[in-house]
């Protein structure tokens, strides 16, 4: 799902640069990896949409450090799973407006507290 998103987005002429705990190769679109990728995936955002999946090594991936990598401003679309995200971190990072905006299609605790 994530790559076919990837394509689309890339199809319609936004610069795409996907992530990965691991080296992949998708035909046409820019790839990072490791600790090193994601600062630099991170660093170029202007729209972070994450699409990944709740594993032990997704859980909170974005925390307050990695939260600091983005350019200020930065609009967050989660549609995945909310475990990705530290629900702490982010709430600073909106304060802060470090984050512009985030939208959340699924919390940590549902219903919503």
């Amino acid at each position: 799902m994530e790559q076919t998103a990837a394509q689309a987005l890339s199809t319609v002429g936004l610069p795409v640069t996907g992530w990965g705990r691991s080296p992949k190769d998708l035909e046409g679109l820019r790839t990072e990896h490791g600790k090193p990728g994601l600062s630099a995936a991170l660093s170029a955002a202007e729209i972070l949409v994450l699409l990944m999946a709740d594993t032990p090594q997704t859980k909170n991936l974005l925390n307050a450090e990695n939260l600091d990598w983005l350019p200020k401003g930065v609009v967050l679309i989660n549609p995945g799973r909310s475990p990705l995200i530290d629900d702490t971190a982010l709430l600073a990072a909106l304060a802060t407006g470090q984050i512009g905006h985030a939208t959340l299609d699924v919390f940590r605790t549902e219903p919503c507290p």
